[in-house]
């Protein structure tokens, strides 16, 4: 019973504070796999949430080395190739940031590999998709999680921004799933703040994040039948700092129309000189 559990993961909280750090860290493993299992297969939001705070507590008492390790397992389910693994993992990646804040640095570089590969695969399989496929709604748990992930990571982190894959997740804004594009969206909003507008240039932070196809996938999400005012917003935003960079761009028509001039220029010169 639901009741049952939470008695459970109220009482191992308690223990996990009362235990001195040595006898804490010889069974750490098996009660963060344990817990881990809780936030993949409990049907119940309480309990997962109870579980989600007692992961949170575990980590903050687990020294770096022990930390090091028990983010091990979490690294090995993000490479692998179930949905449900690679999800909380995801998920799991968010907690570590919750519960270590700035702390958490040792493990970004792990993290941020991770959450890229996971968006990396399902923006492929999104462009793998044919037409038939697209009836049935692909996996969309794993990039929404990433990609919420991958945002609280940004605004923890802001000097990891260029570390993003940013044209996989420029992919994903047109995902069939409704909460992937909105969470696609926010994020590419963080590369935003963070970087300013100009001219694409071979150095930009965003390096792959092609603005012309940028522009169009925002546009159409304007038409979904899924907006809402915050999203609208989010997405105006986006456009806004995609058309300061194209504004940017200088234009070369200008050139070509001053050597246009000065070639009738010279040509009518020519034709005076001939008369005279």
């Amino acid at each position: 019973h639901e009741s049952g559990r939470a008695s459970v993961l109220e009482l191992l909280g308690a223990l996990e504070q009362k235990f001195a750090g040595p006898l804490l860290e010889e069974y750490a493993d098996m009660v963060f796999v344990a817990l881990v299992m809780v936030l993949a297969n409990d049907d119940a939001p309480k309990c997962k949430e109870m579980a989600a705070e007692v992961v949170k507590g575990l980590l903050r008492r687990l020294d770096g080395e022990k930390a090091r390790g028990v983010l091990a397992h979490v690294h090995a389910w993000a490479g692998g190739s179930q949905a449900p693994l690679v999800r909380v993992a995801c998920q799991v990646y968010g907690l570590v940031l919750e519960a270590l804040g700035n702390d958490a640095a040792p493990h970004l570089e792990i993290m941020l590999a991770d959450l890229n590969a996971a968006l990396t695969r399902a923006a492929d399989a999104l462009a793998e998709e044919d037409d038939d496929a697209m009836d049935v709604e692909p996996e969309w748990t794993v990039p929404y999680h990433a990609l919420t992930v991958l945002e609280k990571t940004l605004r923890a982190f802001p000097d990891s921004v260029p570390r993003a894959t940013w044209s996989s997740v420029s992919a994903l804004l047109l995902f069939p799933h409704a909460w992937v594009r909105a969470a696609a969206a926010r994020t590419l909003g963080m590369l935003f703040v963070a970087v300013p507008p100009s001219a694409p240039k071979p150095d930009f932070p965003a390096g792959g994040l092609e603005l012309r196809p940028l522009a169009g996938a925002l546009c159409t999400q304007l038409k979904s039948e899924h907006l809402d005012a915050a999203l609208s917003l989010q997405i105006v935003k986006n456009l806004f700092w995609v058309g300061k960079c194209f504004a940017a761009v200088p234009e070369p028509t200008l050139a070509v129309q001053d050597t246009d001039e000065e070639d009738e220029d010279e040509d009518v010169a020519a034709e005076e000189g001939a008369d005279e």
